[in-house]
């Protein structure tokens, strides 16, 4: 008896699930030409090129990754990636994602022909929406605008800039002008201070934010023209930088969704970080879903005694607008917090709580805080994370 095949969508659900990886999906396209037709597009979603030293640990995978010798030049890895693409219009069609770079950052040495090579990619590639530049001189950044100039119209999110570095604003300005409209931009790397740009870059359409490291004032203004239209924004701050961090969020007026982590050593950085986090809570205005997480970099450092005032000012900020809360904290701070949970006028409109600890210190807490939550009709979960607290 011949079994009715699944509808498409189907298919394509079981497929996307993300415990398959490139080896799961290269079997797929193996089984029958349905699995073929919806897991090709998968594998083969990333064009990765990665200059990398012979041994390198952090060398790209994937059907389309290029770990190429470090003493190639651009122009001899575009051209074989070009040609094999050009050969295979149906291949090319396939990538949605352009990764192009360097491996660790100490590689980063003056190389000639990124302009040309990332141009020539772009032209070859035309479904790319996604481009990540990583470990990029200045220089070099500069080097490849004119090739973003005239191939970088069809870029909707852009990743990359300083890797481990402070990046230059000017170089960052240049590169947004020539990828904009943008609708998502996820930068690395620091920017300290708000240098005087020409015109910022015209971010209008940038909806999505997300930093690998610290909101500063530099990088608040190089976003200045989407920072009322940004829906959401994550990032990080490190103990040690939080003197450098924009702590009003105010000019995010349009922001839904904010997730942020906080590390932290001692416990005197913990207080400094909960003082900071609470500061940016008071200055969301309109947020749905709030990801707070304070991880604990070094698990040895002693602790302290902490005052209760201190960590009630840190929950009586929450916006009043919150529908959905992560929260990784200590298990002792859900216990402060499960008077306010209790409270039916803090945070009138929460419907879920998801709490995450490194480890669940007694039942008692789990117990209370679920109570609580469900004499308010809030969904409530609990997830044991291997890191943080």
């Amino acid at each position: 008896m011949v079994l009715p095949s699944l509808p498409y969508e189907i298919w394509l659900q079981v497929l996307e699930d993300a415990r398959l990886n490139l080896q799961d999906l290269a079997r797929c396209c193996l089984v029958s030409k349905t699995f073929r037709l919806v897991a090709l597009p998968r594998l083969y979603h990333t064009v990765d090129i990665r200059l990398v030293r012979p041994h390198d640990r952090t060398a790209a995978s994937g059907p389309l990754a290029f770990n190429l010798p470090f003493a190639w030049s651009a122009t001899q890895t575009s051209n074989l990636l070009a040609l094999t693409l050009f050969d295979s219009p149906e291949l090319a069609s396939l990538p949605r994602s352009l990764e192009f770079g360097f491996g660790p950052v100490r590689m980063r040495e003056i190389f000639e022909g990124f302009g040309a090579a990332l141009q020539k990619l772009l032209k070859a590639l035309p479904r790319v929406h996604e481009l990540k530049l990583y470990n990029f001189t200045d220089e070099q950044l500069l080097d490849i605008f004119p090739a973003l100039e005239r191939e970088g119209g069809k870029i909707d999110t852009f990743r990359g800039f300083g890797g481990e570095t402070i990046f230059n604003a000017n170089a960052a300005s240049k590169i947004l002008w020539a990828v904009s409209p943008i609708k998502e931009l996820h930068l690395t790397g620091v920017l300290d201070k708000a240098l005087p740009l020409a015109a910022p870059p015209p971010l209008k359409a940038l909806v999505n934010l997300e930093l690998d490291t610290v909101l500063t004032p530099g990088i608040l203004s190089l976003v200045s023209e989407a920072s009322g239209n940004i829906t959401r924004l994550c990032g990080l701050n490190l103990s040690h930088n939080i003197s450098s961090a924009v702590s009003d969020l105010s000019p995010f007026t349009a922001l839904l969704h904010f997730d942020w982590g906080y590390a932290f050593y001692s416990a005197r950085d913990f207080k400094n970080l909960i003082n900071h986090s609470s500061q940016h809570l008071r200055s969301l205005q309109a947020i749905r879903t709030l990801s707070l997480s304070f991880v604990r970099l070094d698990p040895s450092s002693p602790k302290e005694d902490l005052d209760d005032a201190r960590f009630s000012t840190f929950f009586s900020a929450f916006p009043s607008t919150v529908e959905k809360v992560t929260l990784r904290i200590p298990t002792w701070l859900w216990k402060l917090g499960i008077r306010f949970i209790s409270d039916d006028g803090w945070c009138p409109r929460l419907r879920r709580v998801i709490c995450e600890a490194k480890k669940w210190e007694g039942e008692d807490v789990v117990e209370a805080v679920q109570e609580a939550c469900e004499k308010r009709g809030i969904r409530v979960e609990f997830i044991a994370r291997t890191y943080g607290f």
